[in-house]
């Protein structure tokens, strides 16, 4: 009996919920793939993220938010399989990732890197800006594989998506095999920098059967090229006659913005292919419950905002800003300048002030570093009643800089202030010296 009793709690523990409540347990998840957590709290997150899972070991879990956030999601080192989870077989549903700052290569999105082998994700909304080189989604930067089945559904995302080279889509950079995307809507931008598919849903089809349907584009703008892998309200382009496309009652907004990068010309909507850029419909009716209604949008939703529908259990203001700047260096030095160019991830424009000009001077966008001391730059969107502004602080302390070099050790400054101004005084032998630029 008491061999009979371990056994049963032996197996009762394999079905036990991991409860989280904090970053700690957050990052605990990539201790066990295999296991099912769930959020207990609203989390903030602090320094570069380690993503959960890879393509070699995925996440084969299930992960519930039940309806909490996760705030600050940072990860900035270029890598790949970049999100929240790195790569996922398992299932990801029922959370809100706001506040992400996302510098990867390839496989990068804000929620999963790559979603495959029968992976869902589901009832996810995402806000900030995410960026990689090849394959960039604002919820999932793939999905599915060769042979691979994976489903995106049920999403939101408010993302700023930016694709350097390759493959950018508002919910999906990427899809290959067997994949369904349904009941998404994007109301964020989209961009894409070289030879690479741009779409409001999915950026490219690459191979196998993608399903993309009751899905809705709400862009600011999308930006990519026109002829070749192309820029579309919905998909950006398929790779080859491999590569199927069923595309079905799918909506783009007439307000939607689609930009020719090679000359930065608007291009009109009228003429593109349903199939790729979806039904061209009044902006106004993107905000209507009864437009939603008829794409079979159901209980995960809420549809009657007044503006656009946002997932069941959120609030208005939603927490759909964030502004993204140049990086700050944690040491800034007198006499050095930044152009923080600035960027409003949900197309605002953004205002900035400095509480002390004597210390940290403010040219446009530029701010420049005039004496020792402190100061607080602020930089602020405003807000309404759909979308809450945005408000960020860097407070300043710049630190005088002595750019002498006289001997072999004193070359270590061009290192440590690349902006600095440098006077060689005499004459330094660097036989011996390892020197890394």
């Amino acid at each position: 009996f008491v061999a009979l009793a371990a056994a049963f709690a032996t197996s009762m523990s394999a079905f036990a919920v991991t409860p989280i409540s904090d970053a700690a347990g957050l990052a605990a998840m990539g201790n066990d793939l295999a296991g099912e957590y769930e959020l207990t709290a609203d989390i903030e997150l602090s320094g570069e993220w380690a993503p959960i899972g890879n393509s070699d070991a995925p996440f084969t879990g299930t992960f519930d938010g039940k309806g909490h956030t996760i705030k600050g999601l940072t990860y900035t080192t270029n890598g790949n399989w970049i999100g929240l989870f790195g790569a996922a077989t398992g299932t990801i549903k029922n959370v809100r990732i706001v506040d992400a700052n996302i510098y990867g290569n390839e496989h990068v999105g804000i929620a999963v890197g790559r979603v495959f082998g029968g992976g869902v994700v589901d009832n996810v909304f995402t806000a900030g800006y995410v960026s990689g080189r090849d394959h960039t989604g604002g919820i999932a930067g793939d999905a599915g594989d060769t042979e691979q089945e994976a489903t995106v559904s049920n999403c939101l995302s408010a993302a700023y998506v930016y694709s350097r080279e390759y493959q950018a889509g508002g919910i999906v950079g990427w899809s290959k095999g067997t994949v369904t995307i349904s009941n998404n809507i994007f109301i964020g931008e989209a961009y894409v920098g070289a030879y690479g598919g741009c779409g409001g849903i999915v950026g490219f089809v690459e191979d196998g059967t993608t399903t993309v349907k009751n899905n809705v584009n709400a862009a600011r703008k999308i930006t990519g090229l026109i002829e070749g892998r192309n820029a579309y309200g919905i998909v950006g382009n398929t790779y080859n006659d491999n590569s199927i496309l069923i595309s079905s009652d799918n909506l783009t907004s007439d307000a939607t913005v689609i930009i020719n990068r090679n000359d930065g010309s608007v291009v009109d909507q009228s003429s593109m292919p349903v199939e790729y850029n979806g039904i061209i419909t009044p902006a106004a009716d993107l905000k209507k419950a009864s437009t939603y209604e008829s794409l079979s949008f159901g209980a995960a939703w809420n549809l009657n905002t007044g503006n656009y529908p946002v997932l069941a259990g959120m609030t208005l203001p939603i927490a759909g800003d964030y502004i993204h700047t140049t990086t700050v260096p944690a040491v800034v030095y007198v006499g050095n300048k930044i152009n923080l160019a600035p960027v409003s991830t949900y197309g605002r424009e953004v205002k900035i002030a400095t509480n002390d000009a004597s210390v940290v001077a403010l040219d446009g966008t530029t701010i420049s570093f005039e004496k020792e001391g402190t100061a607080t730059v602020t930089l602020t969107t405003e807000g309404d009643a759909f979308c809450a502004g945005y408000t960020l602080t860097f407070v300043l302390n710049p630190q005088g800089f002595d750019g002498t070099i006289a001997t072999a050790e004193d070359v270590e400054k061009f290192r440590e202030n690349p902006a600095g101004n440098f006077k060689l005084t005499a004459d330094i032998d660097m036989t011996g010296v390892e020197f890394k630029t």
